[in-house]
């Protein structure tokens, strides 16, 4: 699924989709029929989600924002300094 640039596609609106229900509800539930092949047959996903498996799966990606995030924030306080501003 990753060399189809379709597949990606649906699969991240669908994980954006269920990212943004999970704070309303306990569980959501995807379904991607057609996604992929798979020895010439189509490939379906069918997944439930919980507030928990969706804060697992997503912590590797927010361990990698943290690093460059700081940065951003050291860079932005040192530069409001050299410009006389007063950072809290």
């Amino acid at each position: 699924m990753r060399s189809d640039g379709n597949a990606a596609t649906r699969l991240a609106e669908a994980a954006e989709s269920a990212r943004s229900e999970l704070p309303a509800a306990k569980t959501t539930r995807r379904s991607l029929p057609g996604i992929g092949r798979r020895g010439g047959a189509p490939t379906h996903v069918e997944m439930k989600l919980t507030r928990p498996e969706m804060a697992h799966v997503g912590r590797p990606k927010i361990g990698r924002c943290r690093q460059p995030g700081a940065q951003t924030l050291h860079g932005a306080r040192a530069a409001q300094r050299c410009n006389g501003a007063n950072p809290r």
